[in-house]
């Protein structure tokens, strides 16, 4: 089975290591997709789903990565076999969440982590 892994802001498949390892020495396709290059999640889920290969698949998000996961479950109902939310908020975006998201990914990539 094809697990997809979303990370949180500001991260990235570096902290799905331990997890990539382990899936993949028990035959499954691992498949990271990035949470960064769009200031909506809706745009996010959409960019992942057209790299996640054609079939059912299951998805596990972390932070943000758990937001774009729920939202591709909205986006895609029927190709989500599994899904895992890690430390996520499940509430809609709220006013000014996305600015205050760009604002944290241009500080840390000017000034680094």
């Amino acid at each position: 089975m094809t697990v997809v892994l979303v990370p949180g802001l500001l991260c990235d498949h570096a902290v799905w290591a331990p997890q990539i390892a382990a899936l993949g020495a028990d035959g499954h396709e691992v498949v990271v997709v990035s949470s960064t290059g769009s200031a909506s999640i809706g745009a996010l889920a959409t960019a992942a789903l057209r790299v996640v290969p054609a079939g059912p698949f299951a998805l596990a998000g972390h932070s943000l990565g758990g937001r774009i996961a729920l939202e591709m479950v909205r986006q895609a109902p029927g190709r989500v076999d599994r899904l895992a939310l890690l430390d996520t908020g499940v509430h809609p975006v709220g006013p000014g969440e996305a600015t205050s998201r760009s604002a944290l990914v241009r500080l840390a990539e000017e000034e680094g982590m």
